[in-house]
């Protein structure tokens, strides 16, 4: 009887969610809502019942907690400076010493039209707000009376130089980290602003960007919050030089620095000063003066509000204009030594230092730390030393017999460390990162495994989407080209993936004396590239960008820069490309982009692809790609993978010829 209710009750369940799919197909919001409810992972609802106050006490009523919430949050950066310890080297620093000239020109503010006013109300997300509704803003965007009214609205606010008070209101609402619940230390603020506060801060932003971009103010290598760049490409960035200096047997010292509440901490009087050497000057300066000033908060909590409170430092959070703040108020910090290179993205300051030899190493580093000390105090900043790390890269070993220490703390030195989301080794082997990779898989497939007879094929490959192929999307530039043991690993992990989307007995185990299914037909079927596949698609459309799009939007320059001129194009030979050989054919390029993707566009392959309109277009030429590769996916037996899918490991190189060789 057991047995005979349980069957009833999953063949029940799979006709209803079977319905349910089949009915919202066209509702990705309501599908993924269902997906979330079946993988347990259901909106948490915010509640606490105790907090402990400074002096020990418990804290257990409602209002009180939100308001010992809101003591706290409005409060980090005031007590995190007044901790701040000032050093004997630090004095004789001052913000202002390491800036450069500053721009001519000044900003101009466009009038607001209610096309663009239109355009940002239709792109926006239905994302929690404090106030209207997204979606109630969208219907009055449909009426051109609204979008004449507002453009003129926030016109006549850009001429004035003032920001509506009304919108300066955040409501905070705080959400667990990890730890003990009854600290308050362990949350972390969420900020929720008004709608209409997106709509003044987006125009905003497009007009400082452009006047910056114009002026060539930002530094190359800042990737954060940048339309155009990615973790990707400041991971690229990075690899490049890595690789480089390991090419001419240098020593390399990568510095992982870390900042305490960097978005908290920004003073507004030297935020000001500095979007005034960039050129936001006047009405532009005044407006933002105005938008930064008198901003207050509250915390929601368990149904209760607190009183609202002055918010003295920092950009705000949850804000659009607030990070492009922030990489404007640390854009100087290359500037500090011109002996390192920084690689920035928003506040992950990299900075890598080299050298022939250790002593040398050493010698820059110290003079770095004392400068980097001065840069961050002066800047009202301060150095989370204790997440602070550093890597040596080397061809030799390196004992570890040398103590950095900044501020006379010693720094951590780490033969790994995650950056950018990508686990870096000391050996560039990306190993760890693979491991780690493979593990993240093979939890959400655990899961896809229990689920899998109560959802439809599409609902499981929608789910494969986001938790499995997204992860061997994520940065694949980077590690894709390391070891075949790497590579089929994950491709190991992506078939048991794919195995709980197939229908039918899919197990490793035989049943009723059949052989389970091969995983073959079901990425044909449902049109799914292999992670070699997705390895080779990437970087085909990265190089494709680099030879046919000369533009900062599609490619950083500092990106650009990392495939030479001189790279091998098709019908080139080993003796045209002796030179390019010479530098990226070595041992240490050869398992990085740098090599592989020129090689795999010196193939015919790519060249069939690279024909009008695949030319004029990044978006036909991915196509194009995906297409090409799912060909190559299904070639040969229906039972058995064939080498050509693994295209990727059968690029070797430009060869000499046999008669090259003897002579």
């Amino acid at each position: 009887m057991k047995k005979f209710v349980e069957k009833h009750i999953k063949l029940a369940k799979g006709k209803y969610y079977k319905k349910y799919f089949e009915q919202h197909k066209d509702n990705s919001r309501k599908q993924w809502s269902m997906i979330n409810e079946l993988l347990n992972r259901k909106k948490k609802q915010i509640s606490v019942s105790k907090l402990h106050g400074t002096s020990g006490e418990i804290i257990n009523t409602p209002l009180a907690i939100s308001e010992k919430f809101n003591e706290y949050f409005s409060n980090i950066a005031a007590d995190l400076k007044s901790k701040i310890v000032s050093t004997n080297a630090v004095p004789s620093h001052n913000y202002e010493n390491f800036m450069t000239d500053p721009v001519p020109s000044a900003i101009r503010l466009a009038p607001v039209s209610s096309g663009a006013v239109w355009g940002i109300i239709n792109d926006m997300k239905n994302k929690a707000t404090l106030d209207t509704k997204v979606s109630a803003l969208k219907i009055a965007n449909s009426s051109p009376k609204f979008t004449e009214t507002l453009a003129k609205i926030i016109t006549a606010s850009f001429e004035q130089g003032i920001f509506p008070k009304a919108l300066k209101l955040a409501r905070v609402v705080p959400i667990h980290k990890g730890g003990s619940k009854t600290d308050v230390s362990n949350y972390r603020p969420i900020s929720l602003l008004t709608s209409f506060s997106k709509i003044y801060e987006k125009l905003m932003h497009r007009r400082i960007v452009t006047f910056m971009e114009t002026h060539d103010s930002f530094y190359e290598m800042q990737y954060g919050f940048r339309s155009g760049r990615s973790c990707e490409h400041a991971l690229l960035s990075a690899q490049n030089i890595l690789l480089s200096n390991l090419n001419k047997n240098q020593i390399s010292l990568l510095l992982l620095i870390d900042f305490s509440k960097a978005f908290d901490m920004v003073d507004h009087s030297i935020l000001l000063k500095k979007l005034e050497h960039y050129g936001i000057r006047g009405i532009a300066l005044q407006w933002l003066k105005s938008y930064l000033s008198n901003r207050e908060q509250f915390v929601s909590v368990n149904g209760k509000d607190s009183t609202n409170k002055q918010i003295k430092f920092g950009v705000p959070q949850g804000s659009i204009l607030g990070p492009l703040l922030f990489v404007i108020y640390i854009n100087d910090i290359p500037e500090i030594y011109k002996f390192a290179k920084f690689i920035l993205y928003a506040d992950d300051a990299n900075i890598i230092v080299t050298g022939r030899t250790m002593a040398e190493i050493i010698e820059h580093v110290e003079s770095l730390a004392k400068v980097l000390v001065g840069w961050v105090s002066s800047n009202g900043l301060a150095l989370n030393l204790k997440k602070t790390k550093y890597i040596i890269f080397s061809r030799s070993r390196i004992d570890n017999n040398y103590n950095l220490t900044i501020s006379d703390k010693l720094i951590e030195r780490t033969s790994e460390a995650k950056f950018l989301g990508v686990i870096v080794d000391d050996k560039l082997t990306w190993t760890q990162h693979t491991k780690a990779l493979k593990s993240k898989m093979s939890r959400y497939i655990g899961i896809m495994y229990k689920i899998r007879n109560l959802l439809p094929i599409q609902a499981r490959l929608q789910i494969f989407h986001s938790f499995v192929q997204s992860h061997l999307n994520f940065c694949s530039l980077i590690w894709g080209f390391s070891s075949k043991s790497n590579i089929e690993s994950l491709f190991a992990g992506q078939k048991k993936g794919m195995r709980a989307v197939m229908p039918g007995f899919v197990n490793y185990f035989y049943k009723d004396g059949s052989p389970p299914s091969h995983t073959k037909p079901a990425f044909s079927k449902n049109k799914v590239l292999t992670v070699q596949g997705v390895i080779i698609k990437n970087a085909l459309i990265f190089m494709h960008k680099i030879f046919c799009f000369n533009t900062p939007s599609i490619v950083p320059p500092a990106v650009r820069g990392t495939i030479p001129p001189n790279v091998p194009r098709h019908g080139s030979d080993h003796v045209s490309c002796q030179q390019w050989l010479a530098e990226y054919g070595s041992t240490h390029y050869r398992t990085s982009i740098f090599f592989k993707g020129p090689v795999l566009c010196n193939d015919q392959k790519y060249t069939d692809l690279c024909t009008p309109p695949a030319l004029l277009s990044v978006k036909v030429f991915k196509n194009n790609v995906k297409r090409m590769l799912l060909d190559l996916q299904e070639l040969g037996d229906k039972d058995e993978w064939q080498p050509e899918n693994f295209w990727l490991y059968s690029i070797k190189g430009l060869r000499s010829s046999d008669r090259l060789n003897n002579n």
